[in-house]
């Protein structure tokens, strides 16, 4: 009980930091797949809540509850996020968009928590700068368009190669040929030209949290790691580790700013100098 009460009680604290200047959300048409996922998983969950309430049956809710924070917002969405949302310019619409999307996840969570953890969620939406009461306020209306079958599919596909490809970086580490996975230049190999067109338009280099990611449409050579029929191989990623953002990148370079010289990636670059 103590353990859960912790995933609920830090997921809501790491939201509240990271909305402290959420501004303005973004169009569902605009946002990224990544994001299209978590709010199809939130139609989900609410989905789940209103059977379970016809059930009388919310332990099945809150413990799905607790699942989706622990393996597809801690290990998965605020992972594969944490470079866009603390290196990005602030005004990116790739930020933005995690952003439009971590206030609807709190939205969702404070309401849905509140029955449960009362004190904490009056604690966490005085603290959000809300008015009002918690306890008066009704559970957040979900739209059907946040269904989104055909995105939750091809997230989960990516999910299994990010399994793989984690597997690999962790042998690697164990080799020593890398030390953190932003040292890593992955190779992905797919002999499947339905599913190499449609990871070519996803930036696998995010989801992997890597500097480099090469897709290949071919069979995977005899030294790469193998599931699901794709292949994966990592080397040393070459180029220059960012002072900032710590990506090793070809495009980095020495230049002076506020806080002395460091060495930069473009887009660090741009965002400090």
């Amino acid at each position: 009980q103590q353990d859960i009460y912790r995933r609920f009680r830090n997921t809501l604290r790491y939201l509240l930091g990271v909305l402290s200047d959420y501004e303005e959300s973004i169009e569902y048409k605009y946002l990224p797949l990544l994001e299209k996922f978590i709010l199809h998983r939130l139609y989900d969950l609410d989905k789940l809540l209103k059977q379970c309430i016809a059930d009388l049956n919310l332990q099945k809710f809150y413990s799905e509850l607790h699942a989706f924070c622990t393996n597809e917002l801690s290990a998965f969405y605020f992972d594969v996020r944490k470079d866009t949302i603390y290196c990005d310019a602030k005004n990116s619409i790739t930020r933005k968009s995690a952003l439009t999307i971590i206030h609807n996840i709190f939205d969702c969570l404070v309401h849905w928590l509140a029955p449960v953890l009362s004190i904490t969620a009056t604690e966490v939406w005085f603290h959000s700068g809300k008015s009002g009461n918690i306890h008066l306020e009704e559970f957040p209306i979900i739209p059907e368009y946040w269904e989104n079958k055909s995105v939750s599919k091809t997230v989960d596909f990516v999910k299994i190669i990010r399994s793989v490809v984690f597997n690999a970086l962790e042998t690697e580490r164990s080799a020593k040929t890398i030390g953190s996975n932003l040292e890593a230049e992955v190779f992905i190999y797919i002999d499947n030209s339905e599913l190499f067109n449609k990871l070519q338009s996803i930036d696998l280099r995010e989801f992997f949290a890597v500097s480099k990611v090469v897709l290949t449409q071919s069979k995977a050579p005899s030294d790469a790691s193998v599931n699901e029929n794709v292949g994966v191989v990592i080397k040393k990623a070459s180029g220059t580790k960012c002072d900032r953002c710590w990506n090793v990148e070809n495009s980095v370079s020495s230049c002076n700013s506020e806080y002395g010289t460091v060495n930069l990636c473009k887009r660090c670059k741009e965002i400090i100098v």
